[in-house]
Order: structure tokens, then sequence, then C-alpha cells
């Protein structure tokens, strides 16, 4: 069953990426292999990263198999992600001198040092930094949210330019990393 539930989430983040940016948008099918694939990586992967401790925390037993599809999906959409750092894909990343803006090299610091901490995380059972500094903890699971708020905060207020109406990608796993992140303060509960 959770395979089933991988292949579900996989599945439904590549619709919603086909549809907001082929379909309804101007993205040509072409770039489906890698360009739609690498948002629909992202987005399943973070998914799957945070329903296993959602999961653990009401007492079912923390599922490895979405953890470790959320965490090869992420390894997947770093590596894929470095095929488009370019102006072609991404200008508002770069200066009109062709070097990364202050925001994409804060964005893309963060998501370096996020990846790293995540394979921290997925090698070490007992929690990377968990129970040794939870201030430090804390700052390794805000990275993400600043990584995502980076890439994409220009484009989520623009209802008008949204495809088919549809919100951007990083608009909803920045509010969907964030309620998570939010609840688990509340909860004092650090888990990934």
């Amino acid at each position: 069953m959770e395979r089933i539930t991988v292949i579900i989430i996989f599945t439904g983040a590549l619709l919603y990426a086909i549809f907001r940016y082929i379909i309804f948008g101007n993205v040509a099918w072409d770039q489906l292999p890698l360009f739609i694939t690498n948002k629909a990586l992202s987005f399943s992967g973070l998914i799957l990263l945070i329903i296993s401790p959602i999961l653990k925390h009401y007492g079912k037993k923390e599922n490895n198999i979405f953890r470790s599809a959320g965490f090869i999906f992420i390894c997947l959409h770093s590596v894929i992600s470095v095929i488009f750092l370019n102006k072609f894909y991404f200008l508002k990343f770069f200066n009109e001198s062709g070097t990364f803006r202050f925001d994409s090299g804060i964005s893309m610091i963060a998501g370096i040092i996020s990846l790293i901490s995540l394979l921290f995380v997925y090698f070490e059972k007992t929690g990377f930094g968990k129970n040794n500094n939870k201030l430090f903890y804390f700052i390794l699971l805000i990275l993400p949210l600043i990584h995502i708020f980076l890439i994409g905060y220009g484009s989520w207020l623009s209802f008008s330019s949204w495809p088919g109406g549809m919100p951007p990608i990083t608009m909803i796993s920045f509010l969907i990393y964030a309620a998570v992140l939010v609840i688990n303060l509340i909860r004092k509960s650090f888990s990934i």
C-alpha cells in the first residue's frame, strides 16, 4: 500500500505540473521529461518527507518507504536542477552581468545546505542535531522554507498570471512545509 501511495503522490504532483505549466501555461510538451518532472519530484519529495513524521506523531509506525522515496526524489530534484541553472530557464535568478542575484544565491545555498542536512538526517538514525542543539536543528528545518520562498515568492501574489488559476508549486510547497513546521513548533517536536 505504501508504494502505491508514493506512486499516487508523485503522479498527482506530475499531473498538477502538467496542467499548470503545459496545458494552461506556455511550457512546451518537450519540457515534460526533465523540467516538468523536476517540479513534480520536488513537490512530491517534500510531501513524502513530511508524511512520515506526521504518521509517527499520531502513533503510526514511521514509514521508511515514504522517507526513502522523499529522500530519493529530493536528491533527483537537486541533481536535475543543476541542468536548469541558466538564464534561459530562470532569468530571474541572474543579474544583467550574468551573475546570481543576492536572493538567488541565498536560495541556492539554503537548498544545498538543506540537501546535505537531509543526507545526515537520512543516514543517521538518531537524527542530525536533534538531541544536541535544538536551535541549530531548527535553523536546518527553516532552510528549505528559505530556499522555496526565494525561488517562488515573486509570482505568488500575481493571481491573474497563474495558469488556469492554479497556484505555483513553490507556493503550495512553502505553505505545506510551513504549516507542518509551525505545528511541530507548537508541539515542540522536531522530528524528520
